[in-house]
């Protein structure tokens, strides 16, 4: 039996993030938004759940994680099926969330699967001057 691990403690809602998508703006922009004033770094295959703070989606875009002073970015495959109202489920790998896995998402009401995502490598960024 695999163990799971459902992302709903570390999500962190947004009311910046729901004004946004109402705004227009489109999911490249409103990940840009979230990483304004970072740069990148080289990508990684996986990411140690015990180090993540923070899990965020960005509806239609990515999955971000927030690791000490860095945000750690996945744009999975499928990812235009990401909706801030979805919670995140996801097998790890050893306790790493690894490029490959995939993702089922679910709805909070009654927990069914209403679409799935595959993890792609995981892109640092740093905040710059730091």
């Amino acid at each position: 039996m695999f163990k799971r691990i459902c992302l709903l403690a570390l999500l962190v809602p947004s009311a910046t993030a729901a004004s946004a998508g109402e705004s227009g703006q489109s999911p490249e922009q409103r990940l840009q938004a979230v990483l304004q004033g970072y740069e990148p770094g080289p990508p990684q295959r996986c990411l140690a759940t015990s180090r993540i703070r923070k899990f965020k989606i960005v509806e239609g875009a990515a999955l971000t994680a927030s690791v000490g002073g860095q945000v750690f970015v996945n744009r999975p495959v499928n990812a235009a099926a990401l909706r801030e109202d979805l919670i995140p489920v996801i097998e790890p790998d050893a306790g790493r969330l690894c490029s490959g896995a995939p993702v089922a998402l679910r709805t909070s009401a009654d927990f069914f699967n209403v679409a799935a995502v595959r993890l792609q490598d995981w892109v640092p960024y740093r905040r710059i001057g730091k």
